[in-house]
């Protein structure tokens, strides 16, 4: 089952960068894809949440806050959306991460971890240095815009990893 909701959990993306290449990575691709995303986003959590034991991942999390409000700019052309994630690109990510896990951090006793309660409660020193991780990350995605590799997937990739080491800490 837990291999199942870790294949769930990452299926609004997949069908985002799938439908972005399928298309060809033009404008209207990234159009068709924001759609796909958001609503595939929007379903996952109205299906997942009221079943999930445990939280929802944080970067989860930010990855459908970044695919809904892209897919909500593509919608309702809003302009100022639309020109945002255009000016932002991967690192917009990498910015909806963030304030994701602030939020988690101001609002939650665990912050940025899912799991429970450590026995030293240094979730919010950890949840912490993550989000300096995430300002970092999020500033080498936005000086490396345009290489997908460098500015999307060695930021994302590189968080998840050190969200793991300090969660395994926790424990």
């Amino acid at each position: 089952m837990r291999f199942l909701y870790s294949l769930i959990q990452f299926l609004p993306l997949t069908l985002f960068i799938l439908t972005a290449r399928y298309y060809g990575s033009t404008v209207s691709a990234w159009a068709w894809a924001f759609q796909v995303g958001a609503i595939a986003a929007v379903v996952q959590l109205a299906i997942l949440l009221p079943f999930l034991k445990t939280r929802l991942n944080r970067l989860i999390g930010g990855i459908n806050l970044f695919l809904i409000i892209g897919g909500l700019g593509f919608f309702f052309n809003i302009n100022f959306i639309l020109n945002f994630m255009g000016q932002l690109r991967e690192s917009g990510v990498i910015l909806s991460v963030g304030i994701v896990c602030i939020l988690a951090t101001l609002f939650t006793h665990r912050g940025v971890f899912e799991s429970s309660a450590s026995r030293n409660n240094l979730e919010k020193r950890y949840s912490c240095y993550f989000i300096l991780a995430v300002a970092i990350a999020f500033i080498w995605s936005y000086l490396n815009q345009g290489n997908t590799l460098f500015a999307g997937i060695i930021p994302l990739v590189s968080l998840v990893f050190l969200k793991n080491i300090l969660q395994n800490q926790l424990i």
